[in-house]
């Protein structure tokens, strides 16, 4: 019953269930957050720990970023066409030398935490050595995270959907009780022991998982790599280099402004990243499971089936989000964060970073579908030439924004960016995927933003009108106004497909 409830086979109930899941983890994830935001605002402390946190997670990401781009496509192919037991030597192989790099990664921090944060970031030493304990915290977090996202990876492959919402829970709920628990005796250092925990925890169940219900045997094995994927590994990681600069980057520079900055950075990016977690990550997540396996079959009319329902799906409704995000920024801000420690400076601040960020939802999807299309085709070297003269172009305008215009320019930079992604992916699809129709995902692109205009105006109009009234109520009748009005238009001029033939295609298309 367990592995049932576990293992997936349908993807279409892999869909619904890991969605069902993974809101809610995103709902744990996000009372953590509220709870960091009332016990501890926005201050220096709360900088240090964002910013050693997401350092962490980029070297992580950074090592696992070829686990779905090349090792779990490339060890779904030696399983079909070899055999299971070469599949798990490959991966075996990977774990063994993740384990290694993660230990010498942490080896070499905490050698000297303090100079190599000063090396790193922008903080002043003063604030450093003020919370030496939380970097040092941070950085027994390496191994965890990057051996725990592989076998995350590895039970996904293998139709496991709820597993990565099931550890995002349990790195949750372990934040939340150390914080409840333990924030007067360990401060802002009661996040990290939560999640240290909670990473343990993780990697023996996930152990435990593999050997039992995938009878796995860890021991380790030597296995010939092939050159193709030793190759397509080179070159996702150039790329990939210069995607993680695209998020340190930022951080390295805001570091150096005003306390709580970054804090604020991460409550308005988290929180405007949220539907984004909720629907497009993963929705996308089990698409790329069923993009490999069609590209096996050399199966092209489905994947472009699949590619323009799944862009036309996403668009219809992010958009009308980011258009909400834009209008209600400081009204959403202070229903969620606006109490405790979390004052009208943080609000302000706070709200700025969303009214932008949250524009960016749609471009991240339609990037999102994409960056899917080339890991299961394997077009690593085509995809990483591209991806680096687009990180070097954003790099460069997010480093002169910055400097110029201040913190805010970061999210702008980032929508300029991406806006051009969008129409430059037209010529870059039709090269490298010619059964791909982008010109309708285009189009629904622009006639989605144009319509979202013009209904942005009239809720504008009634928002300028209940101003003086309680955020709540404001905030609810402008939203509820505003999806009345996508949903009429959508019925009487079908402008939008409407929700029943976008269900109706996922339960006939992705079964």
């Amino acid at each position: 019953m367990v592995k049932s409830f576990l293992r997936i086979e349908s993807y279409k109930k892999g869909i619904f269930f890991s969605s069902a899941f993974h809101i809610v983890a995103r709902l744990f994830t996000f009372l953590s957050s509220l709870l960091i935001a009332y016990y501890f605002g926005t201050q220096s402390k709360t900088d240090v720990y964002f910013y050693s946190y997401a350092t962490i997670l980029l070297i992580a990401g950074l090592m696992t970023s070829i686990d779905s781009s090349v090792l779990i496509p490339e060890s779904m192919r030696i399983r079909e066409q070899v055999g299971i037991e070469d599949s798990r030597k490959f991966l075996n192989l990977f774990l063994y030398f993740y384990v290694f790099i993660g230990a010498l990664i942490t080896l070499l921090f905490f050698i000297n935490p303090i100079s190599t944060f000063i090396l790193i970031s922008n903080f002043k030493s003063a604030v450093l050595f003020e919370n030496k304990d939380l970097l040092n915290l941070a950085i027994l977090l390496i191994t965890c995270i990057i051996v725990s996202t592989f076998l995350v990876d590895i039970l996904t492959s293998y139709k496991f959907f709820t597993i990565p919402m099931i550890s995002q829970m349990i790195n949750s709920a372990f934040t939340i009780i150390f914080i409840v628990v333990f924030n007067n005796i360990y401060g802002i250092k009661s996040i990290l022991l939560g999640l240290l925990t909670a990473y343990l925890i993780q990697i023996t169940l996930l152990i435990w998982l593999m050997i039992k219900y995938l009878n796995w045997n860890f021991l380790f094995k030597l296995y010939k790599i092939d050159g193709k994927v030793l190759k397509n590994i080179f070159f996702a990681q150039a790329g990939n280099i210069t995607t993680t600069l695209t998020s340190y980057i930022p951080l390295y520079l805001l570091s150096s402004f005003s306390a709580g900055v970054i804090t604020a950075l991460n409550y308005g990016q988290k929180t405007s990243d949220m539907p984004n977690q909720f629907i497009t990550t993963q929705f996308s997540s089990v698409i790329g499971i069923k993009f490999n396996e069609l590209f096996a079959k050399n199966n092209f009319k489905r994947i472009n089936e699949i590619f323009y329902e799944s862009a036309k799906f996403l668009l219809y409704i992010l958009i009308p989000i980011s258009f909400l995000f834009f209008l209600y920024n400081k009204e959403i801000i202070t229903i969620l964060y606006g109490r405790g420690k979390f004052d009208e400076d943080s609000i302000r601040i706070t709200s700025l970073f969303l009214k932008y960020f949250g524009l960016l939802l749609p471009l991240f999807a339609i990037n999102t579908l994409t960056a899917r299309l080339f890991m299961a085709s394997q077009k690593i070297k085509e995809a990483v030439f591209y991806q680096f003269f687009f990180n070097i172009f954003l790099i460069l305008l997010i480093i002169s924004g910055v400097k110029i215009y201040g913190e805010i320019a970061y999210p702008l930079s980032l929508l300029l960016a991406y806006i051009f992604n969008v129409i430059f992916m037209y010529y870059f699809i039709k090269k490298y995927f010619d059964y791909i129709n982008y010109n309708p995902v285009l189009i629904d692109f622009i006639k989605f933003v144009v319509l979202n205009i013009v209904i942005g105006i009239v809720i504008y109009e009634i928002k300028f009108l209940l101003q003086n009234t309680n955020v709540y109520l404001n905030l609810v009748i402008g939203t509820l106004i505003y999806v009345l009005i996508v949903v009429l238009l959508s019925y009487y001029y079908k402008i939008i497909p409407t929700f029943n033939t976008l269900l109706n295609f996922m339960n006939r298309k992705i079964s």
